[in-house]
């Protein structure tokens, strides 16, 4: 019995970590600028309203991707076809910033959906149709 209790704590412990690492989200956003370094990391910048940013989330409106990553390339190729179409998308940071120091690590982006048909999404999993 005393070994359920303490499974039980541990799991609303975990539980309660990862619900306070929630990130920035924000819908209707537009990417301005996308930048990428030799080591790999891409920046976008924002516009638009994003809520619930990190502390650790210092510099300007944007967001970083680990283009290293298989997760990252696709989250990297997502933002660039959304920035040459001038589409919105709606993002959610990881609530970290360990891709970059002071910038949010993004976690999903997707593509708003119009009048053609369904938006893209993608987290580091496969692209989902809604």
């Amino acid at each position: 019995m005393k070994g359920l209790i303490k499974l039980l704590a541990a799991a609303v412990l975990l539980l309660s970590s990862v619900e306070a690492q929630a990130g920035g989200t924000g819908t209707e956003i537009t990417i301005t600028h996308i930048a990428v370094n030799s080591a790999g990391v891409v920046r976008i910048y924002v516009s638009g309203i994003v809520s619930g940013r990190p502390s650790c989330a210092t510099s300007v409106q944007g967001f970083a991707i680990d283009s290293t990553t298989k997760g990252g390339v696709e989250m990297a190729a997502v933002a660039e076809l959304a920035y040459s179409l001038d589409k919105s998308v709606t993002v959610t940071g990881a609530g970290t910033c360990d891709v970059t120091p002071g910038w949010e690590s993004l976690s999903v982006l997707e593509i708003a959906e119009d009048k053609t048909g369904p938006g893209v999404t993608l987290g580091g999993h496969p692209v989902q149709q809604h």
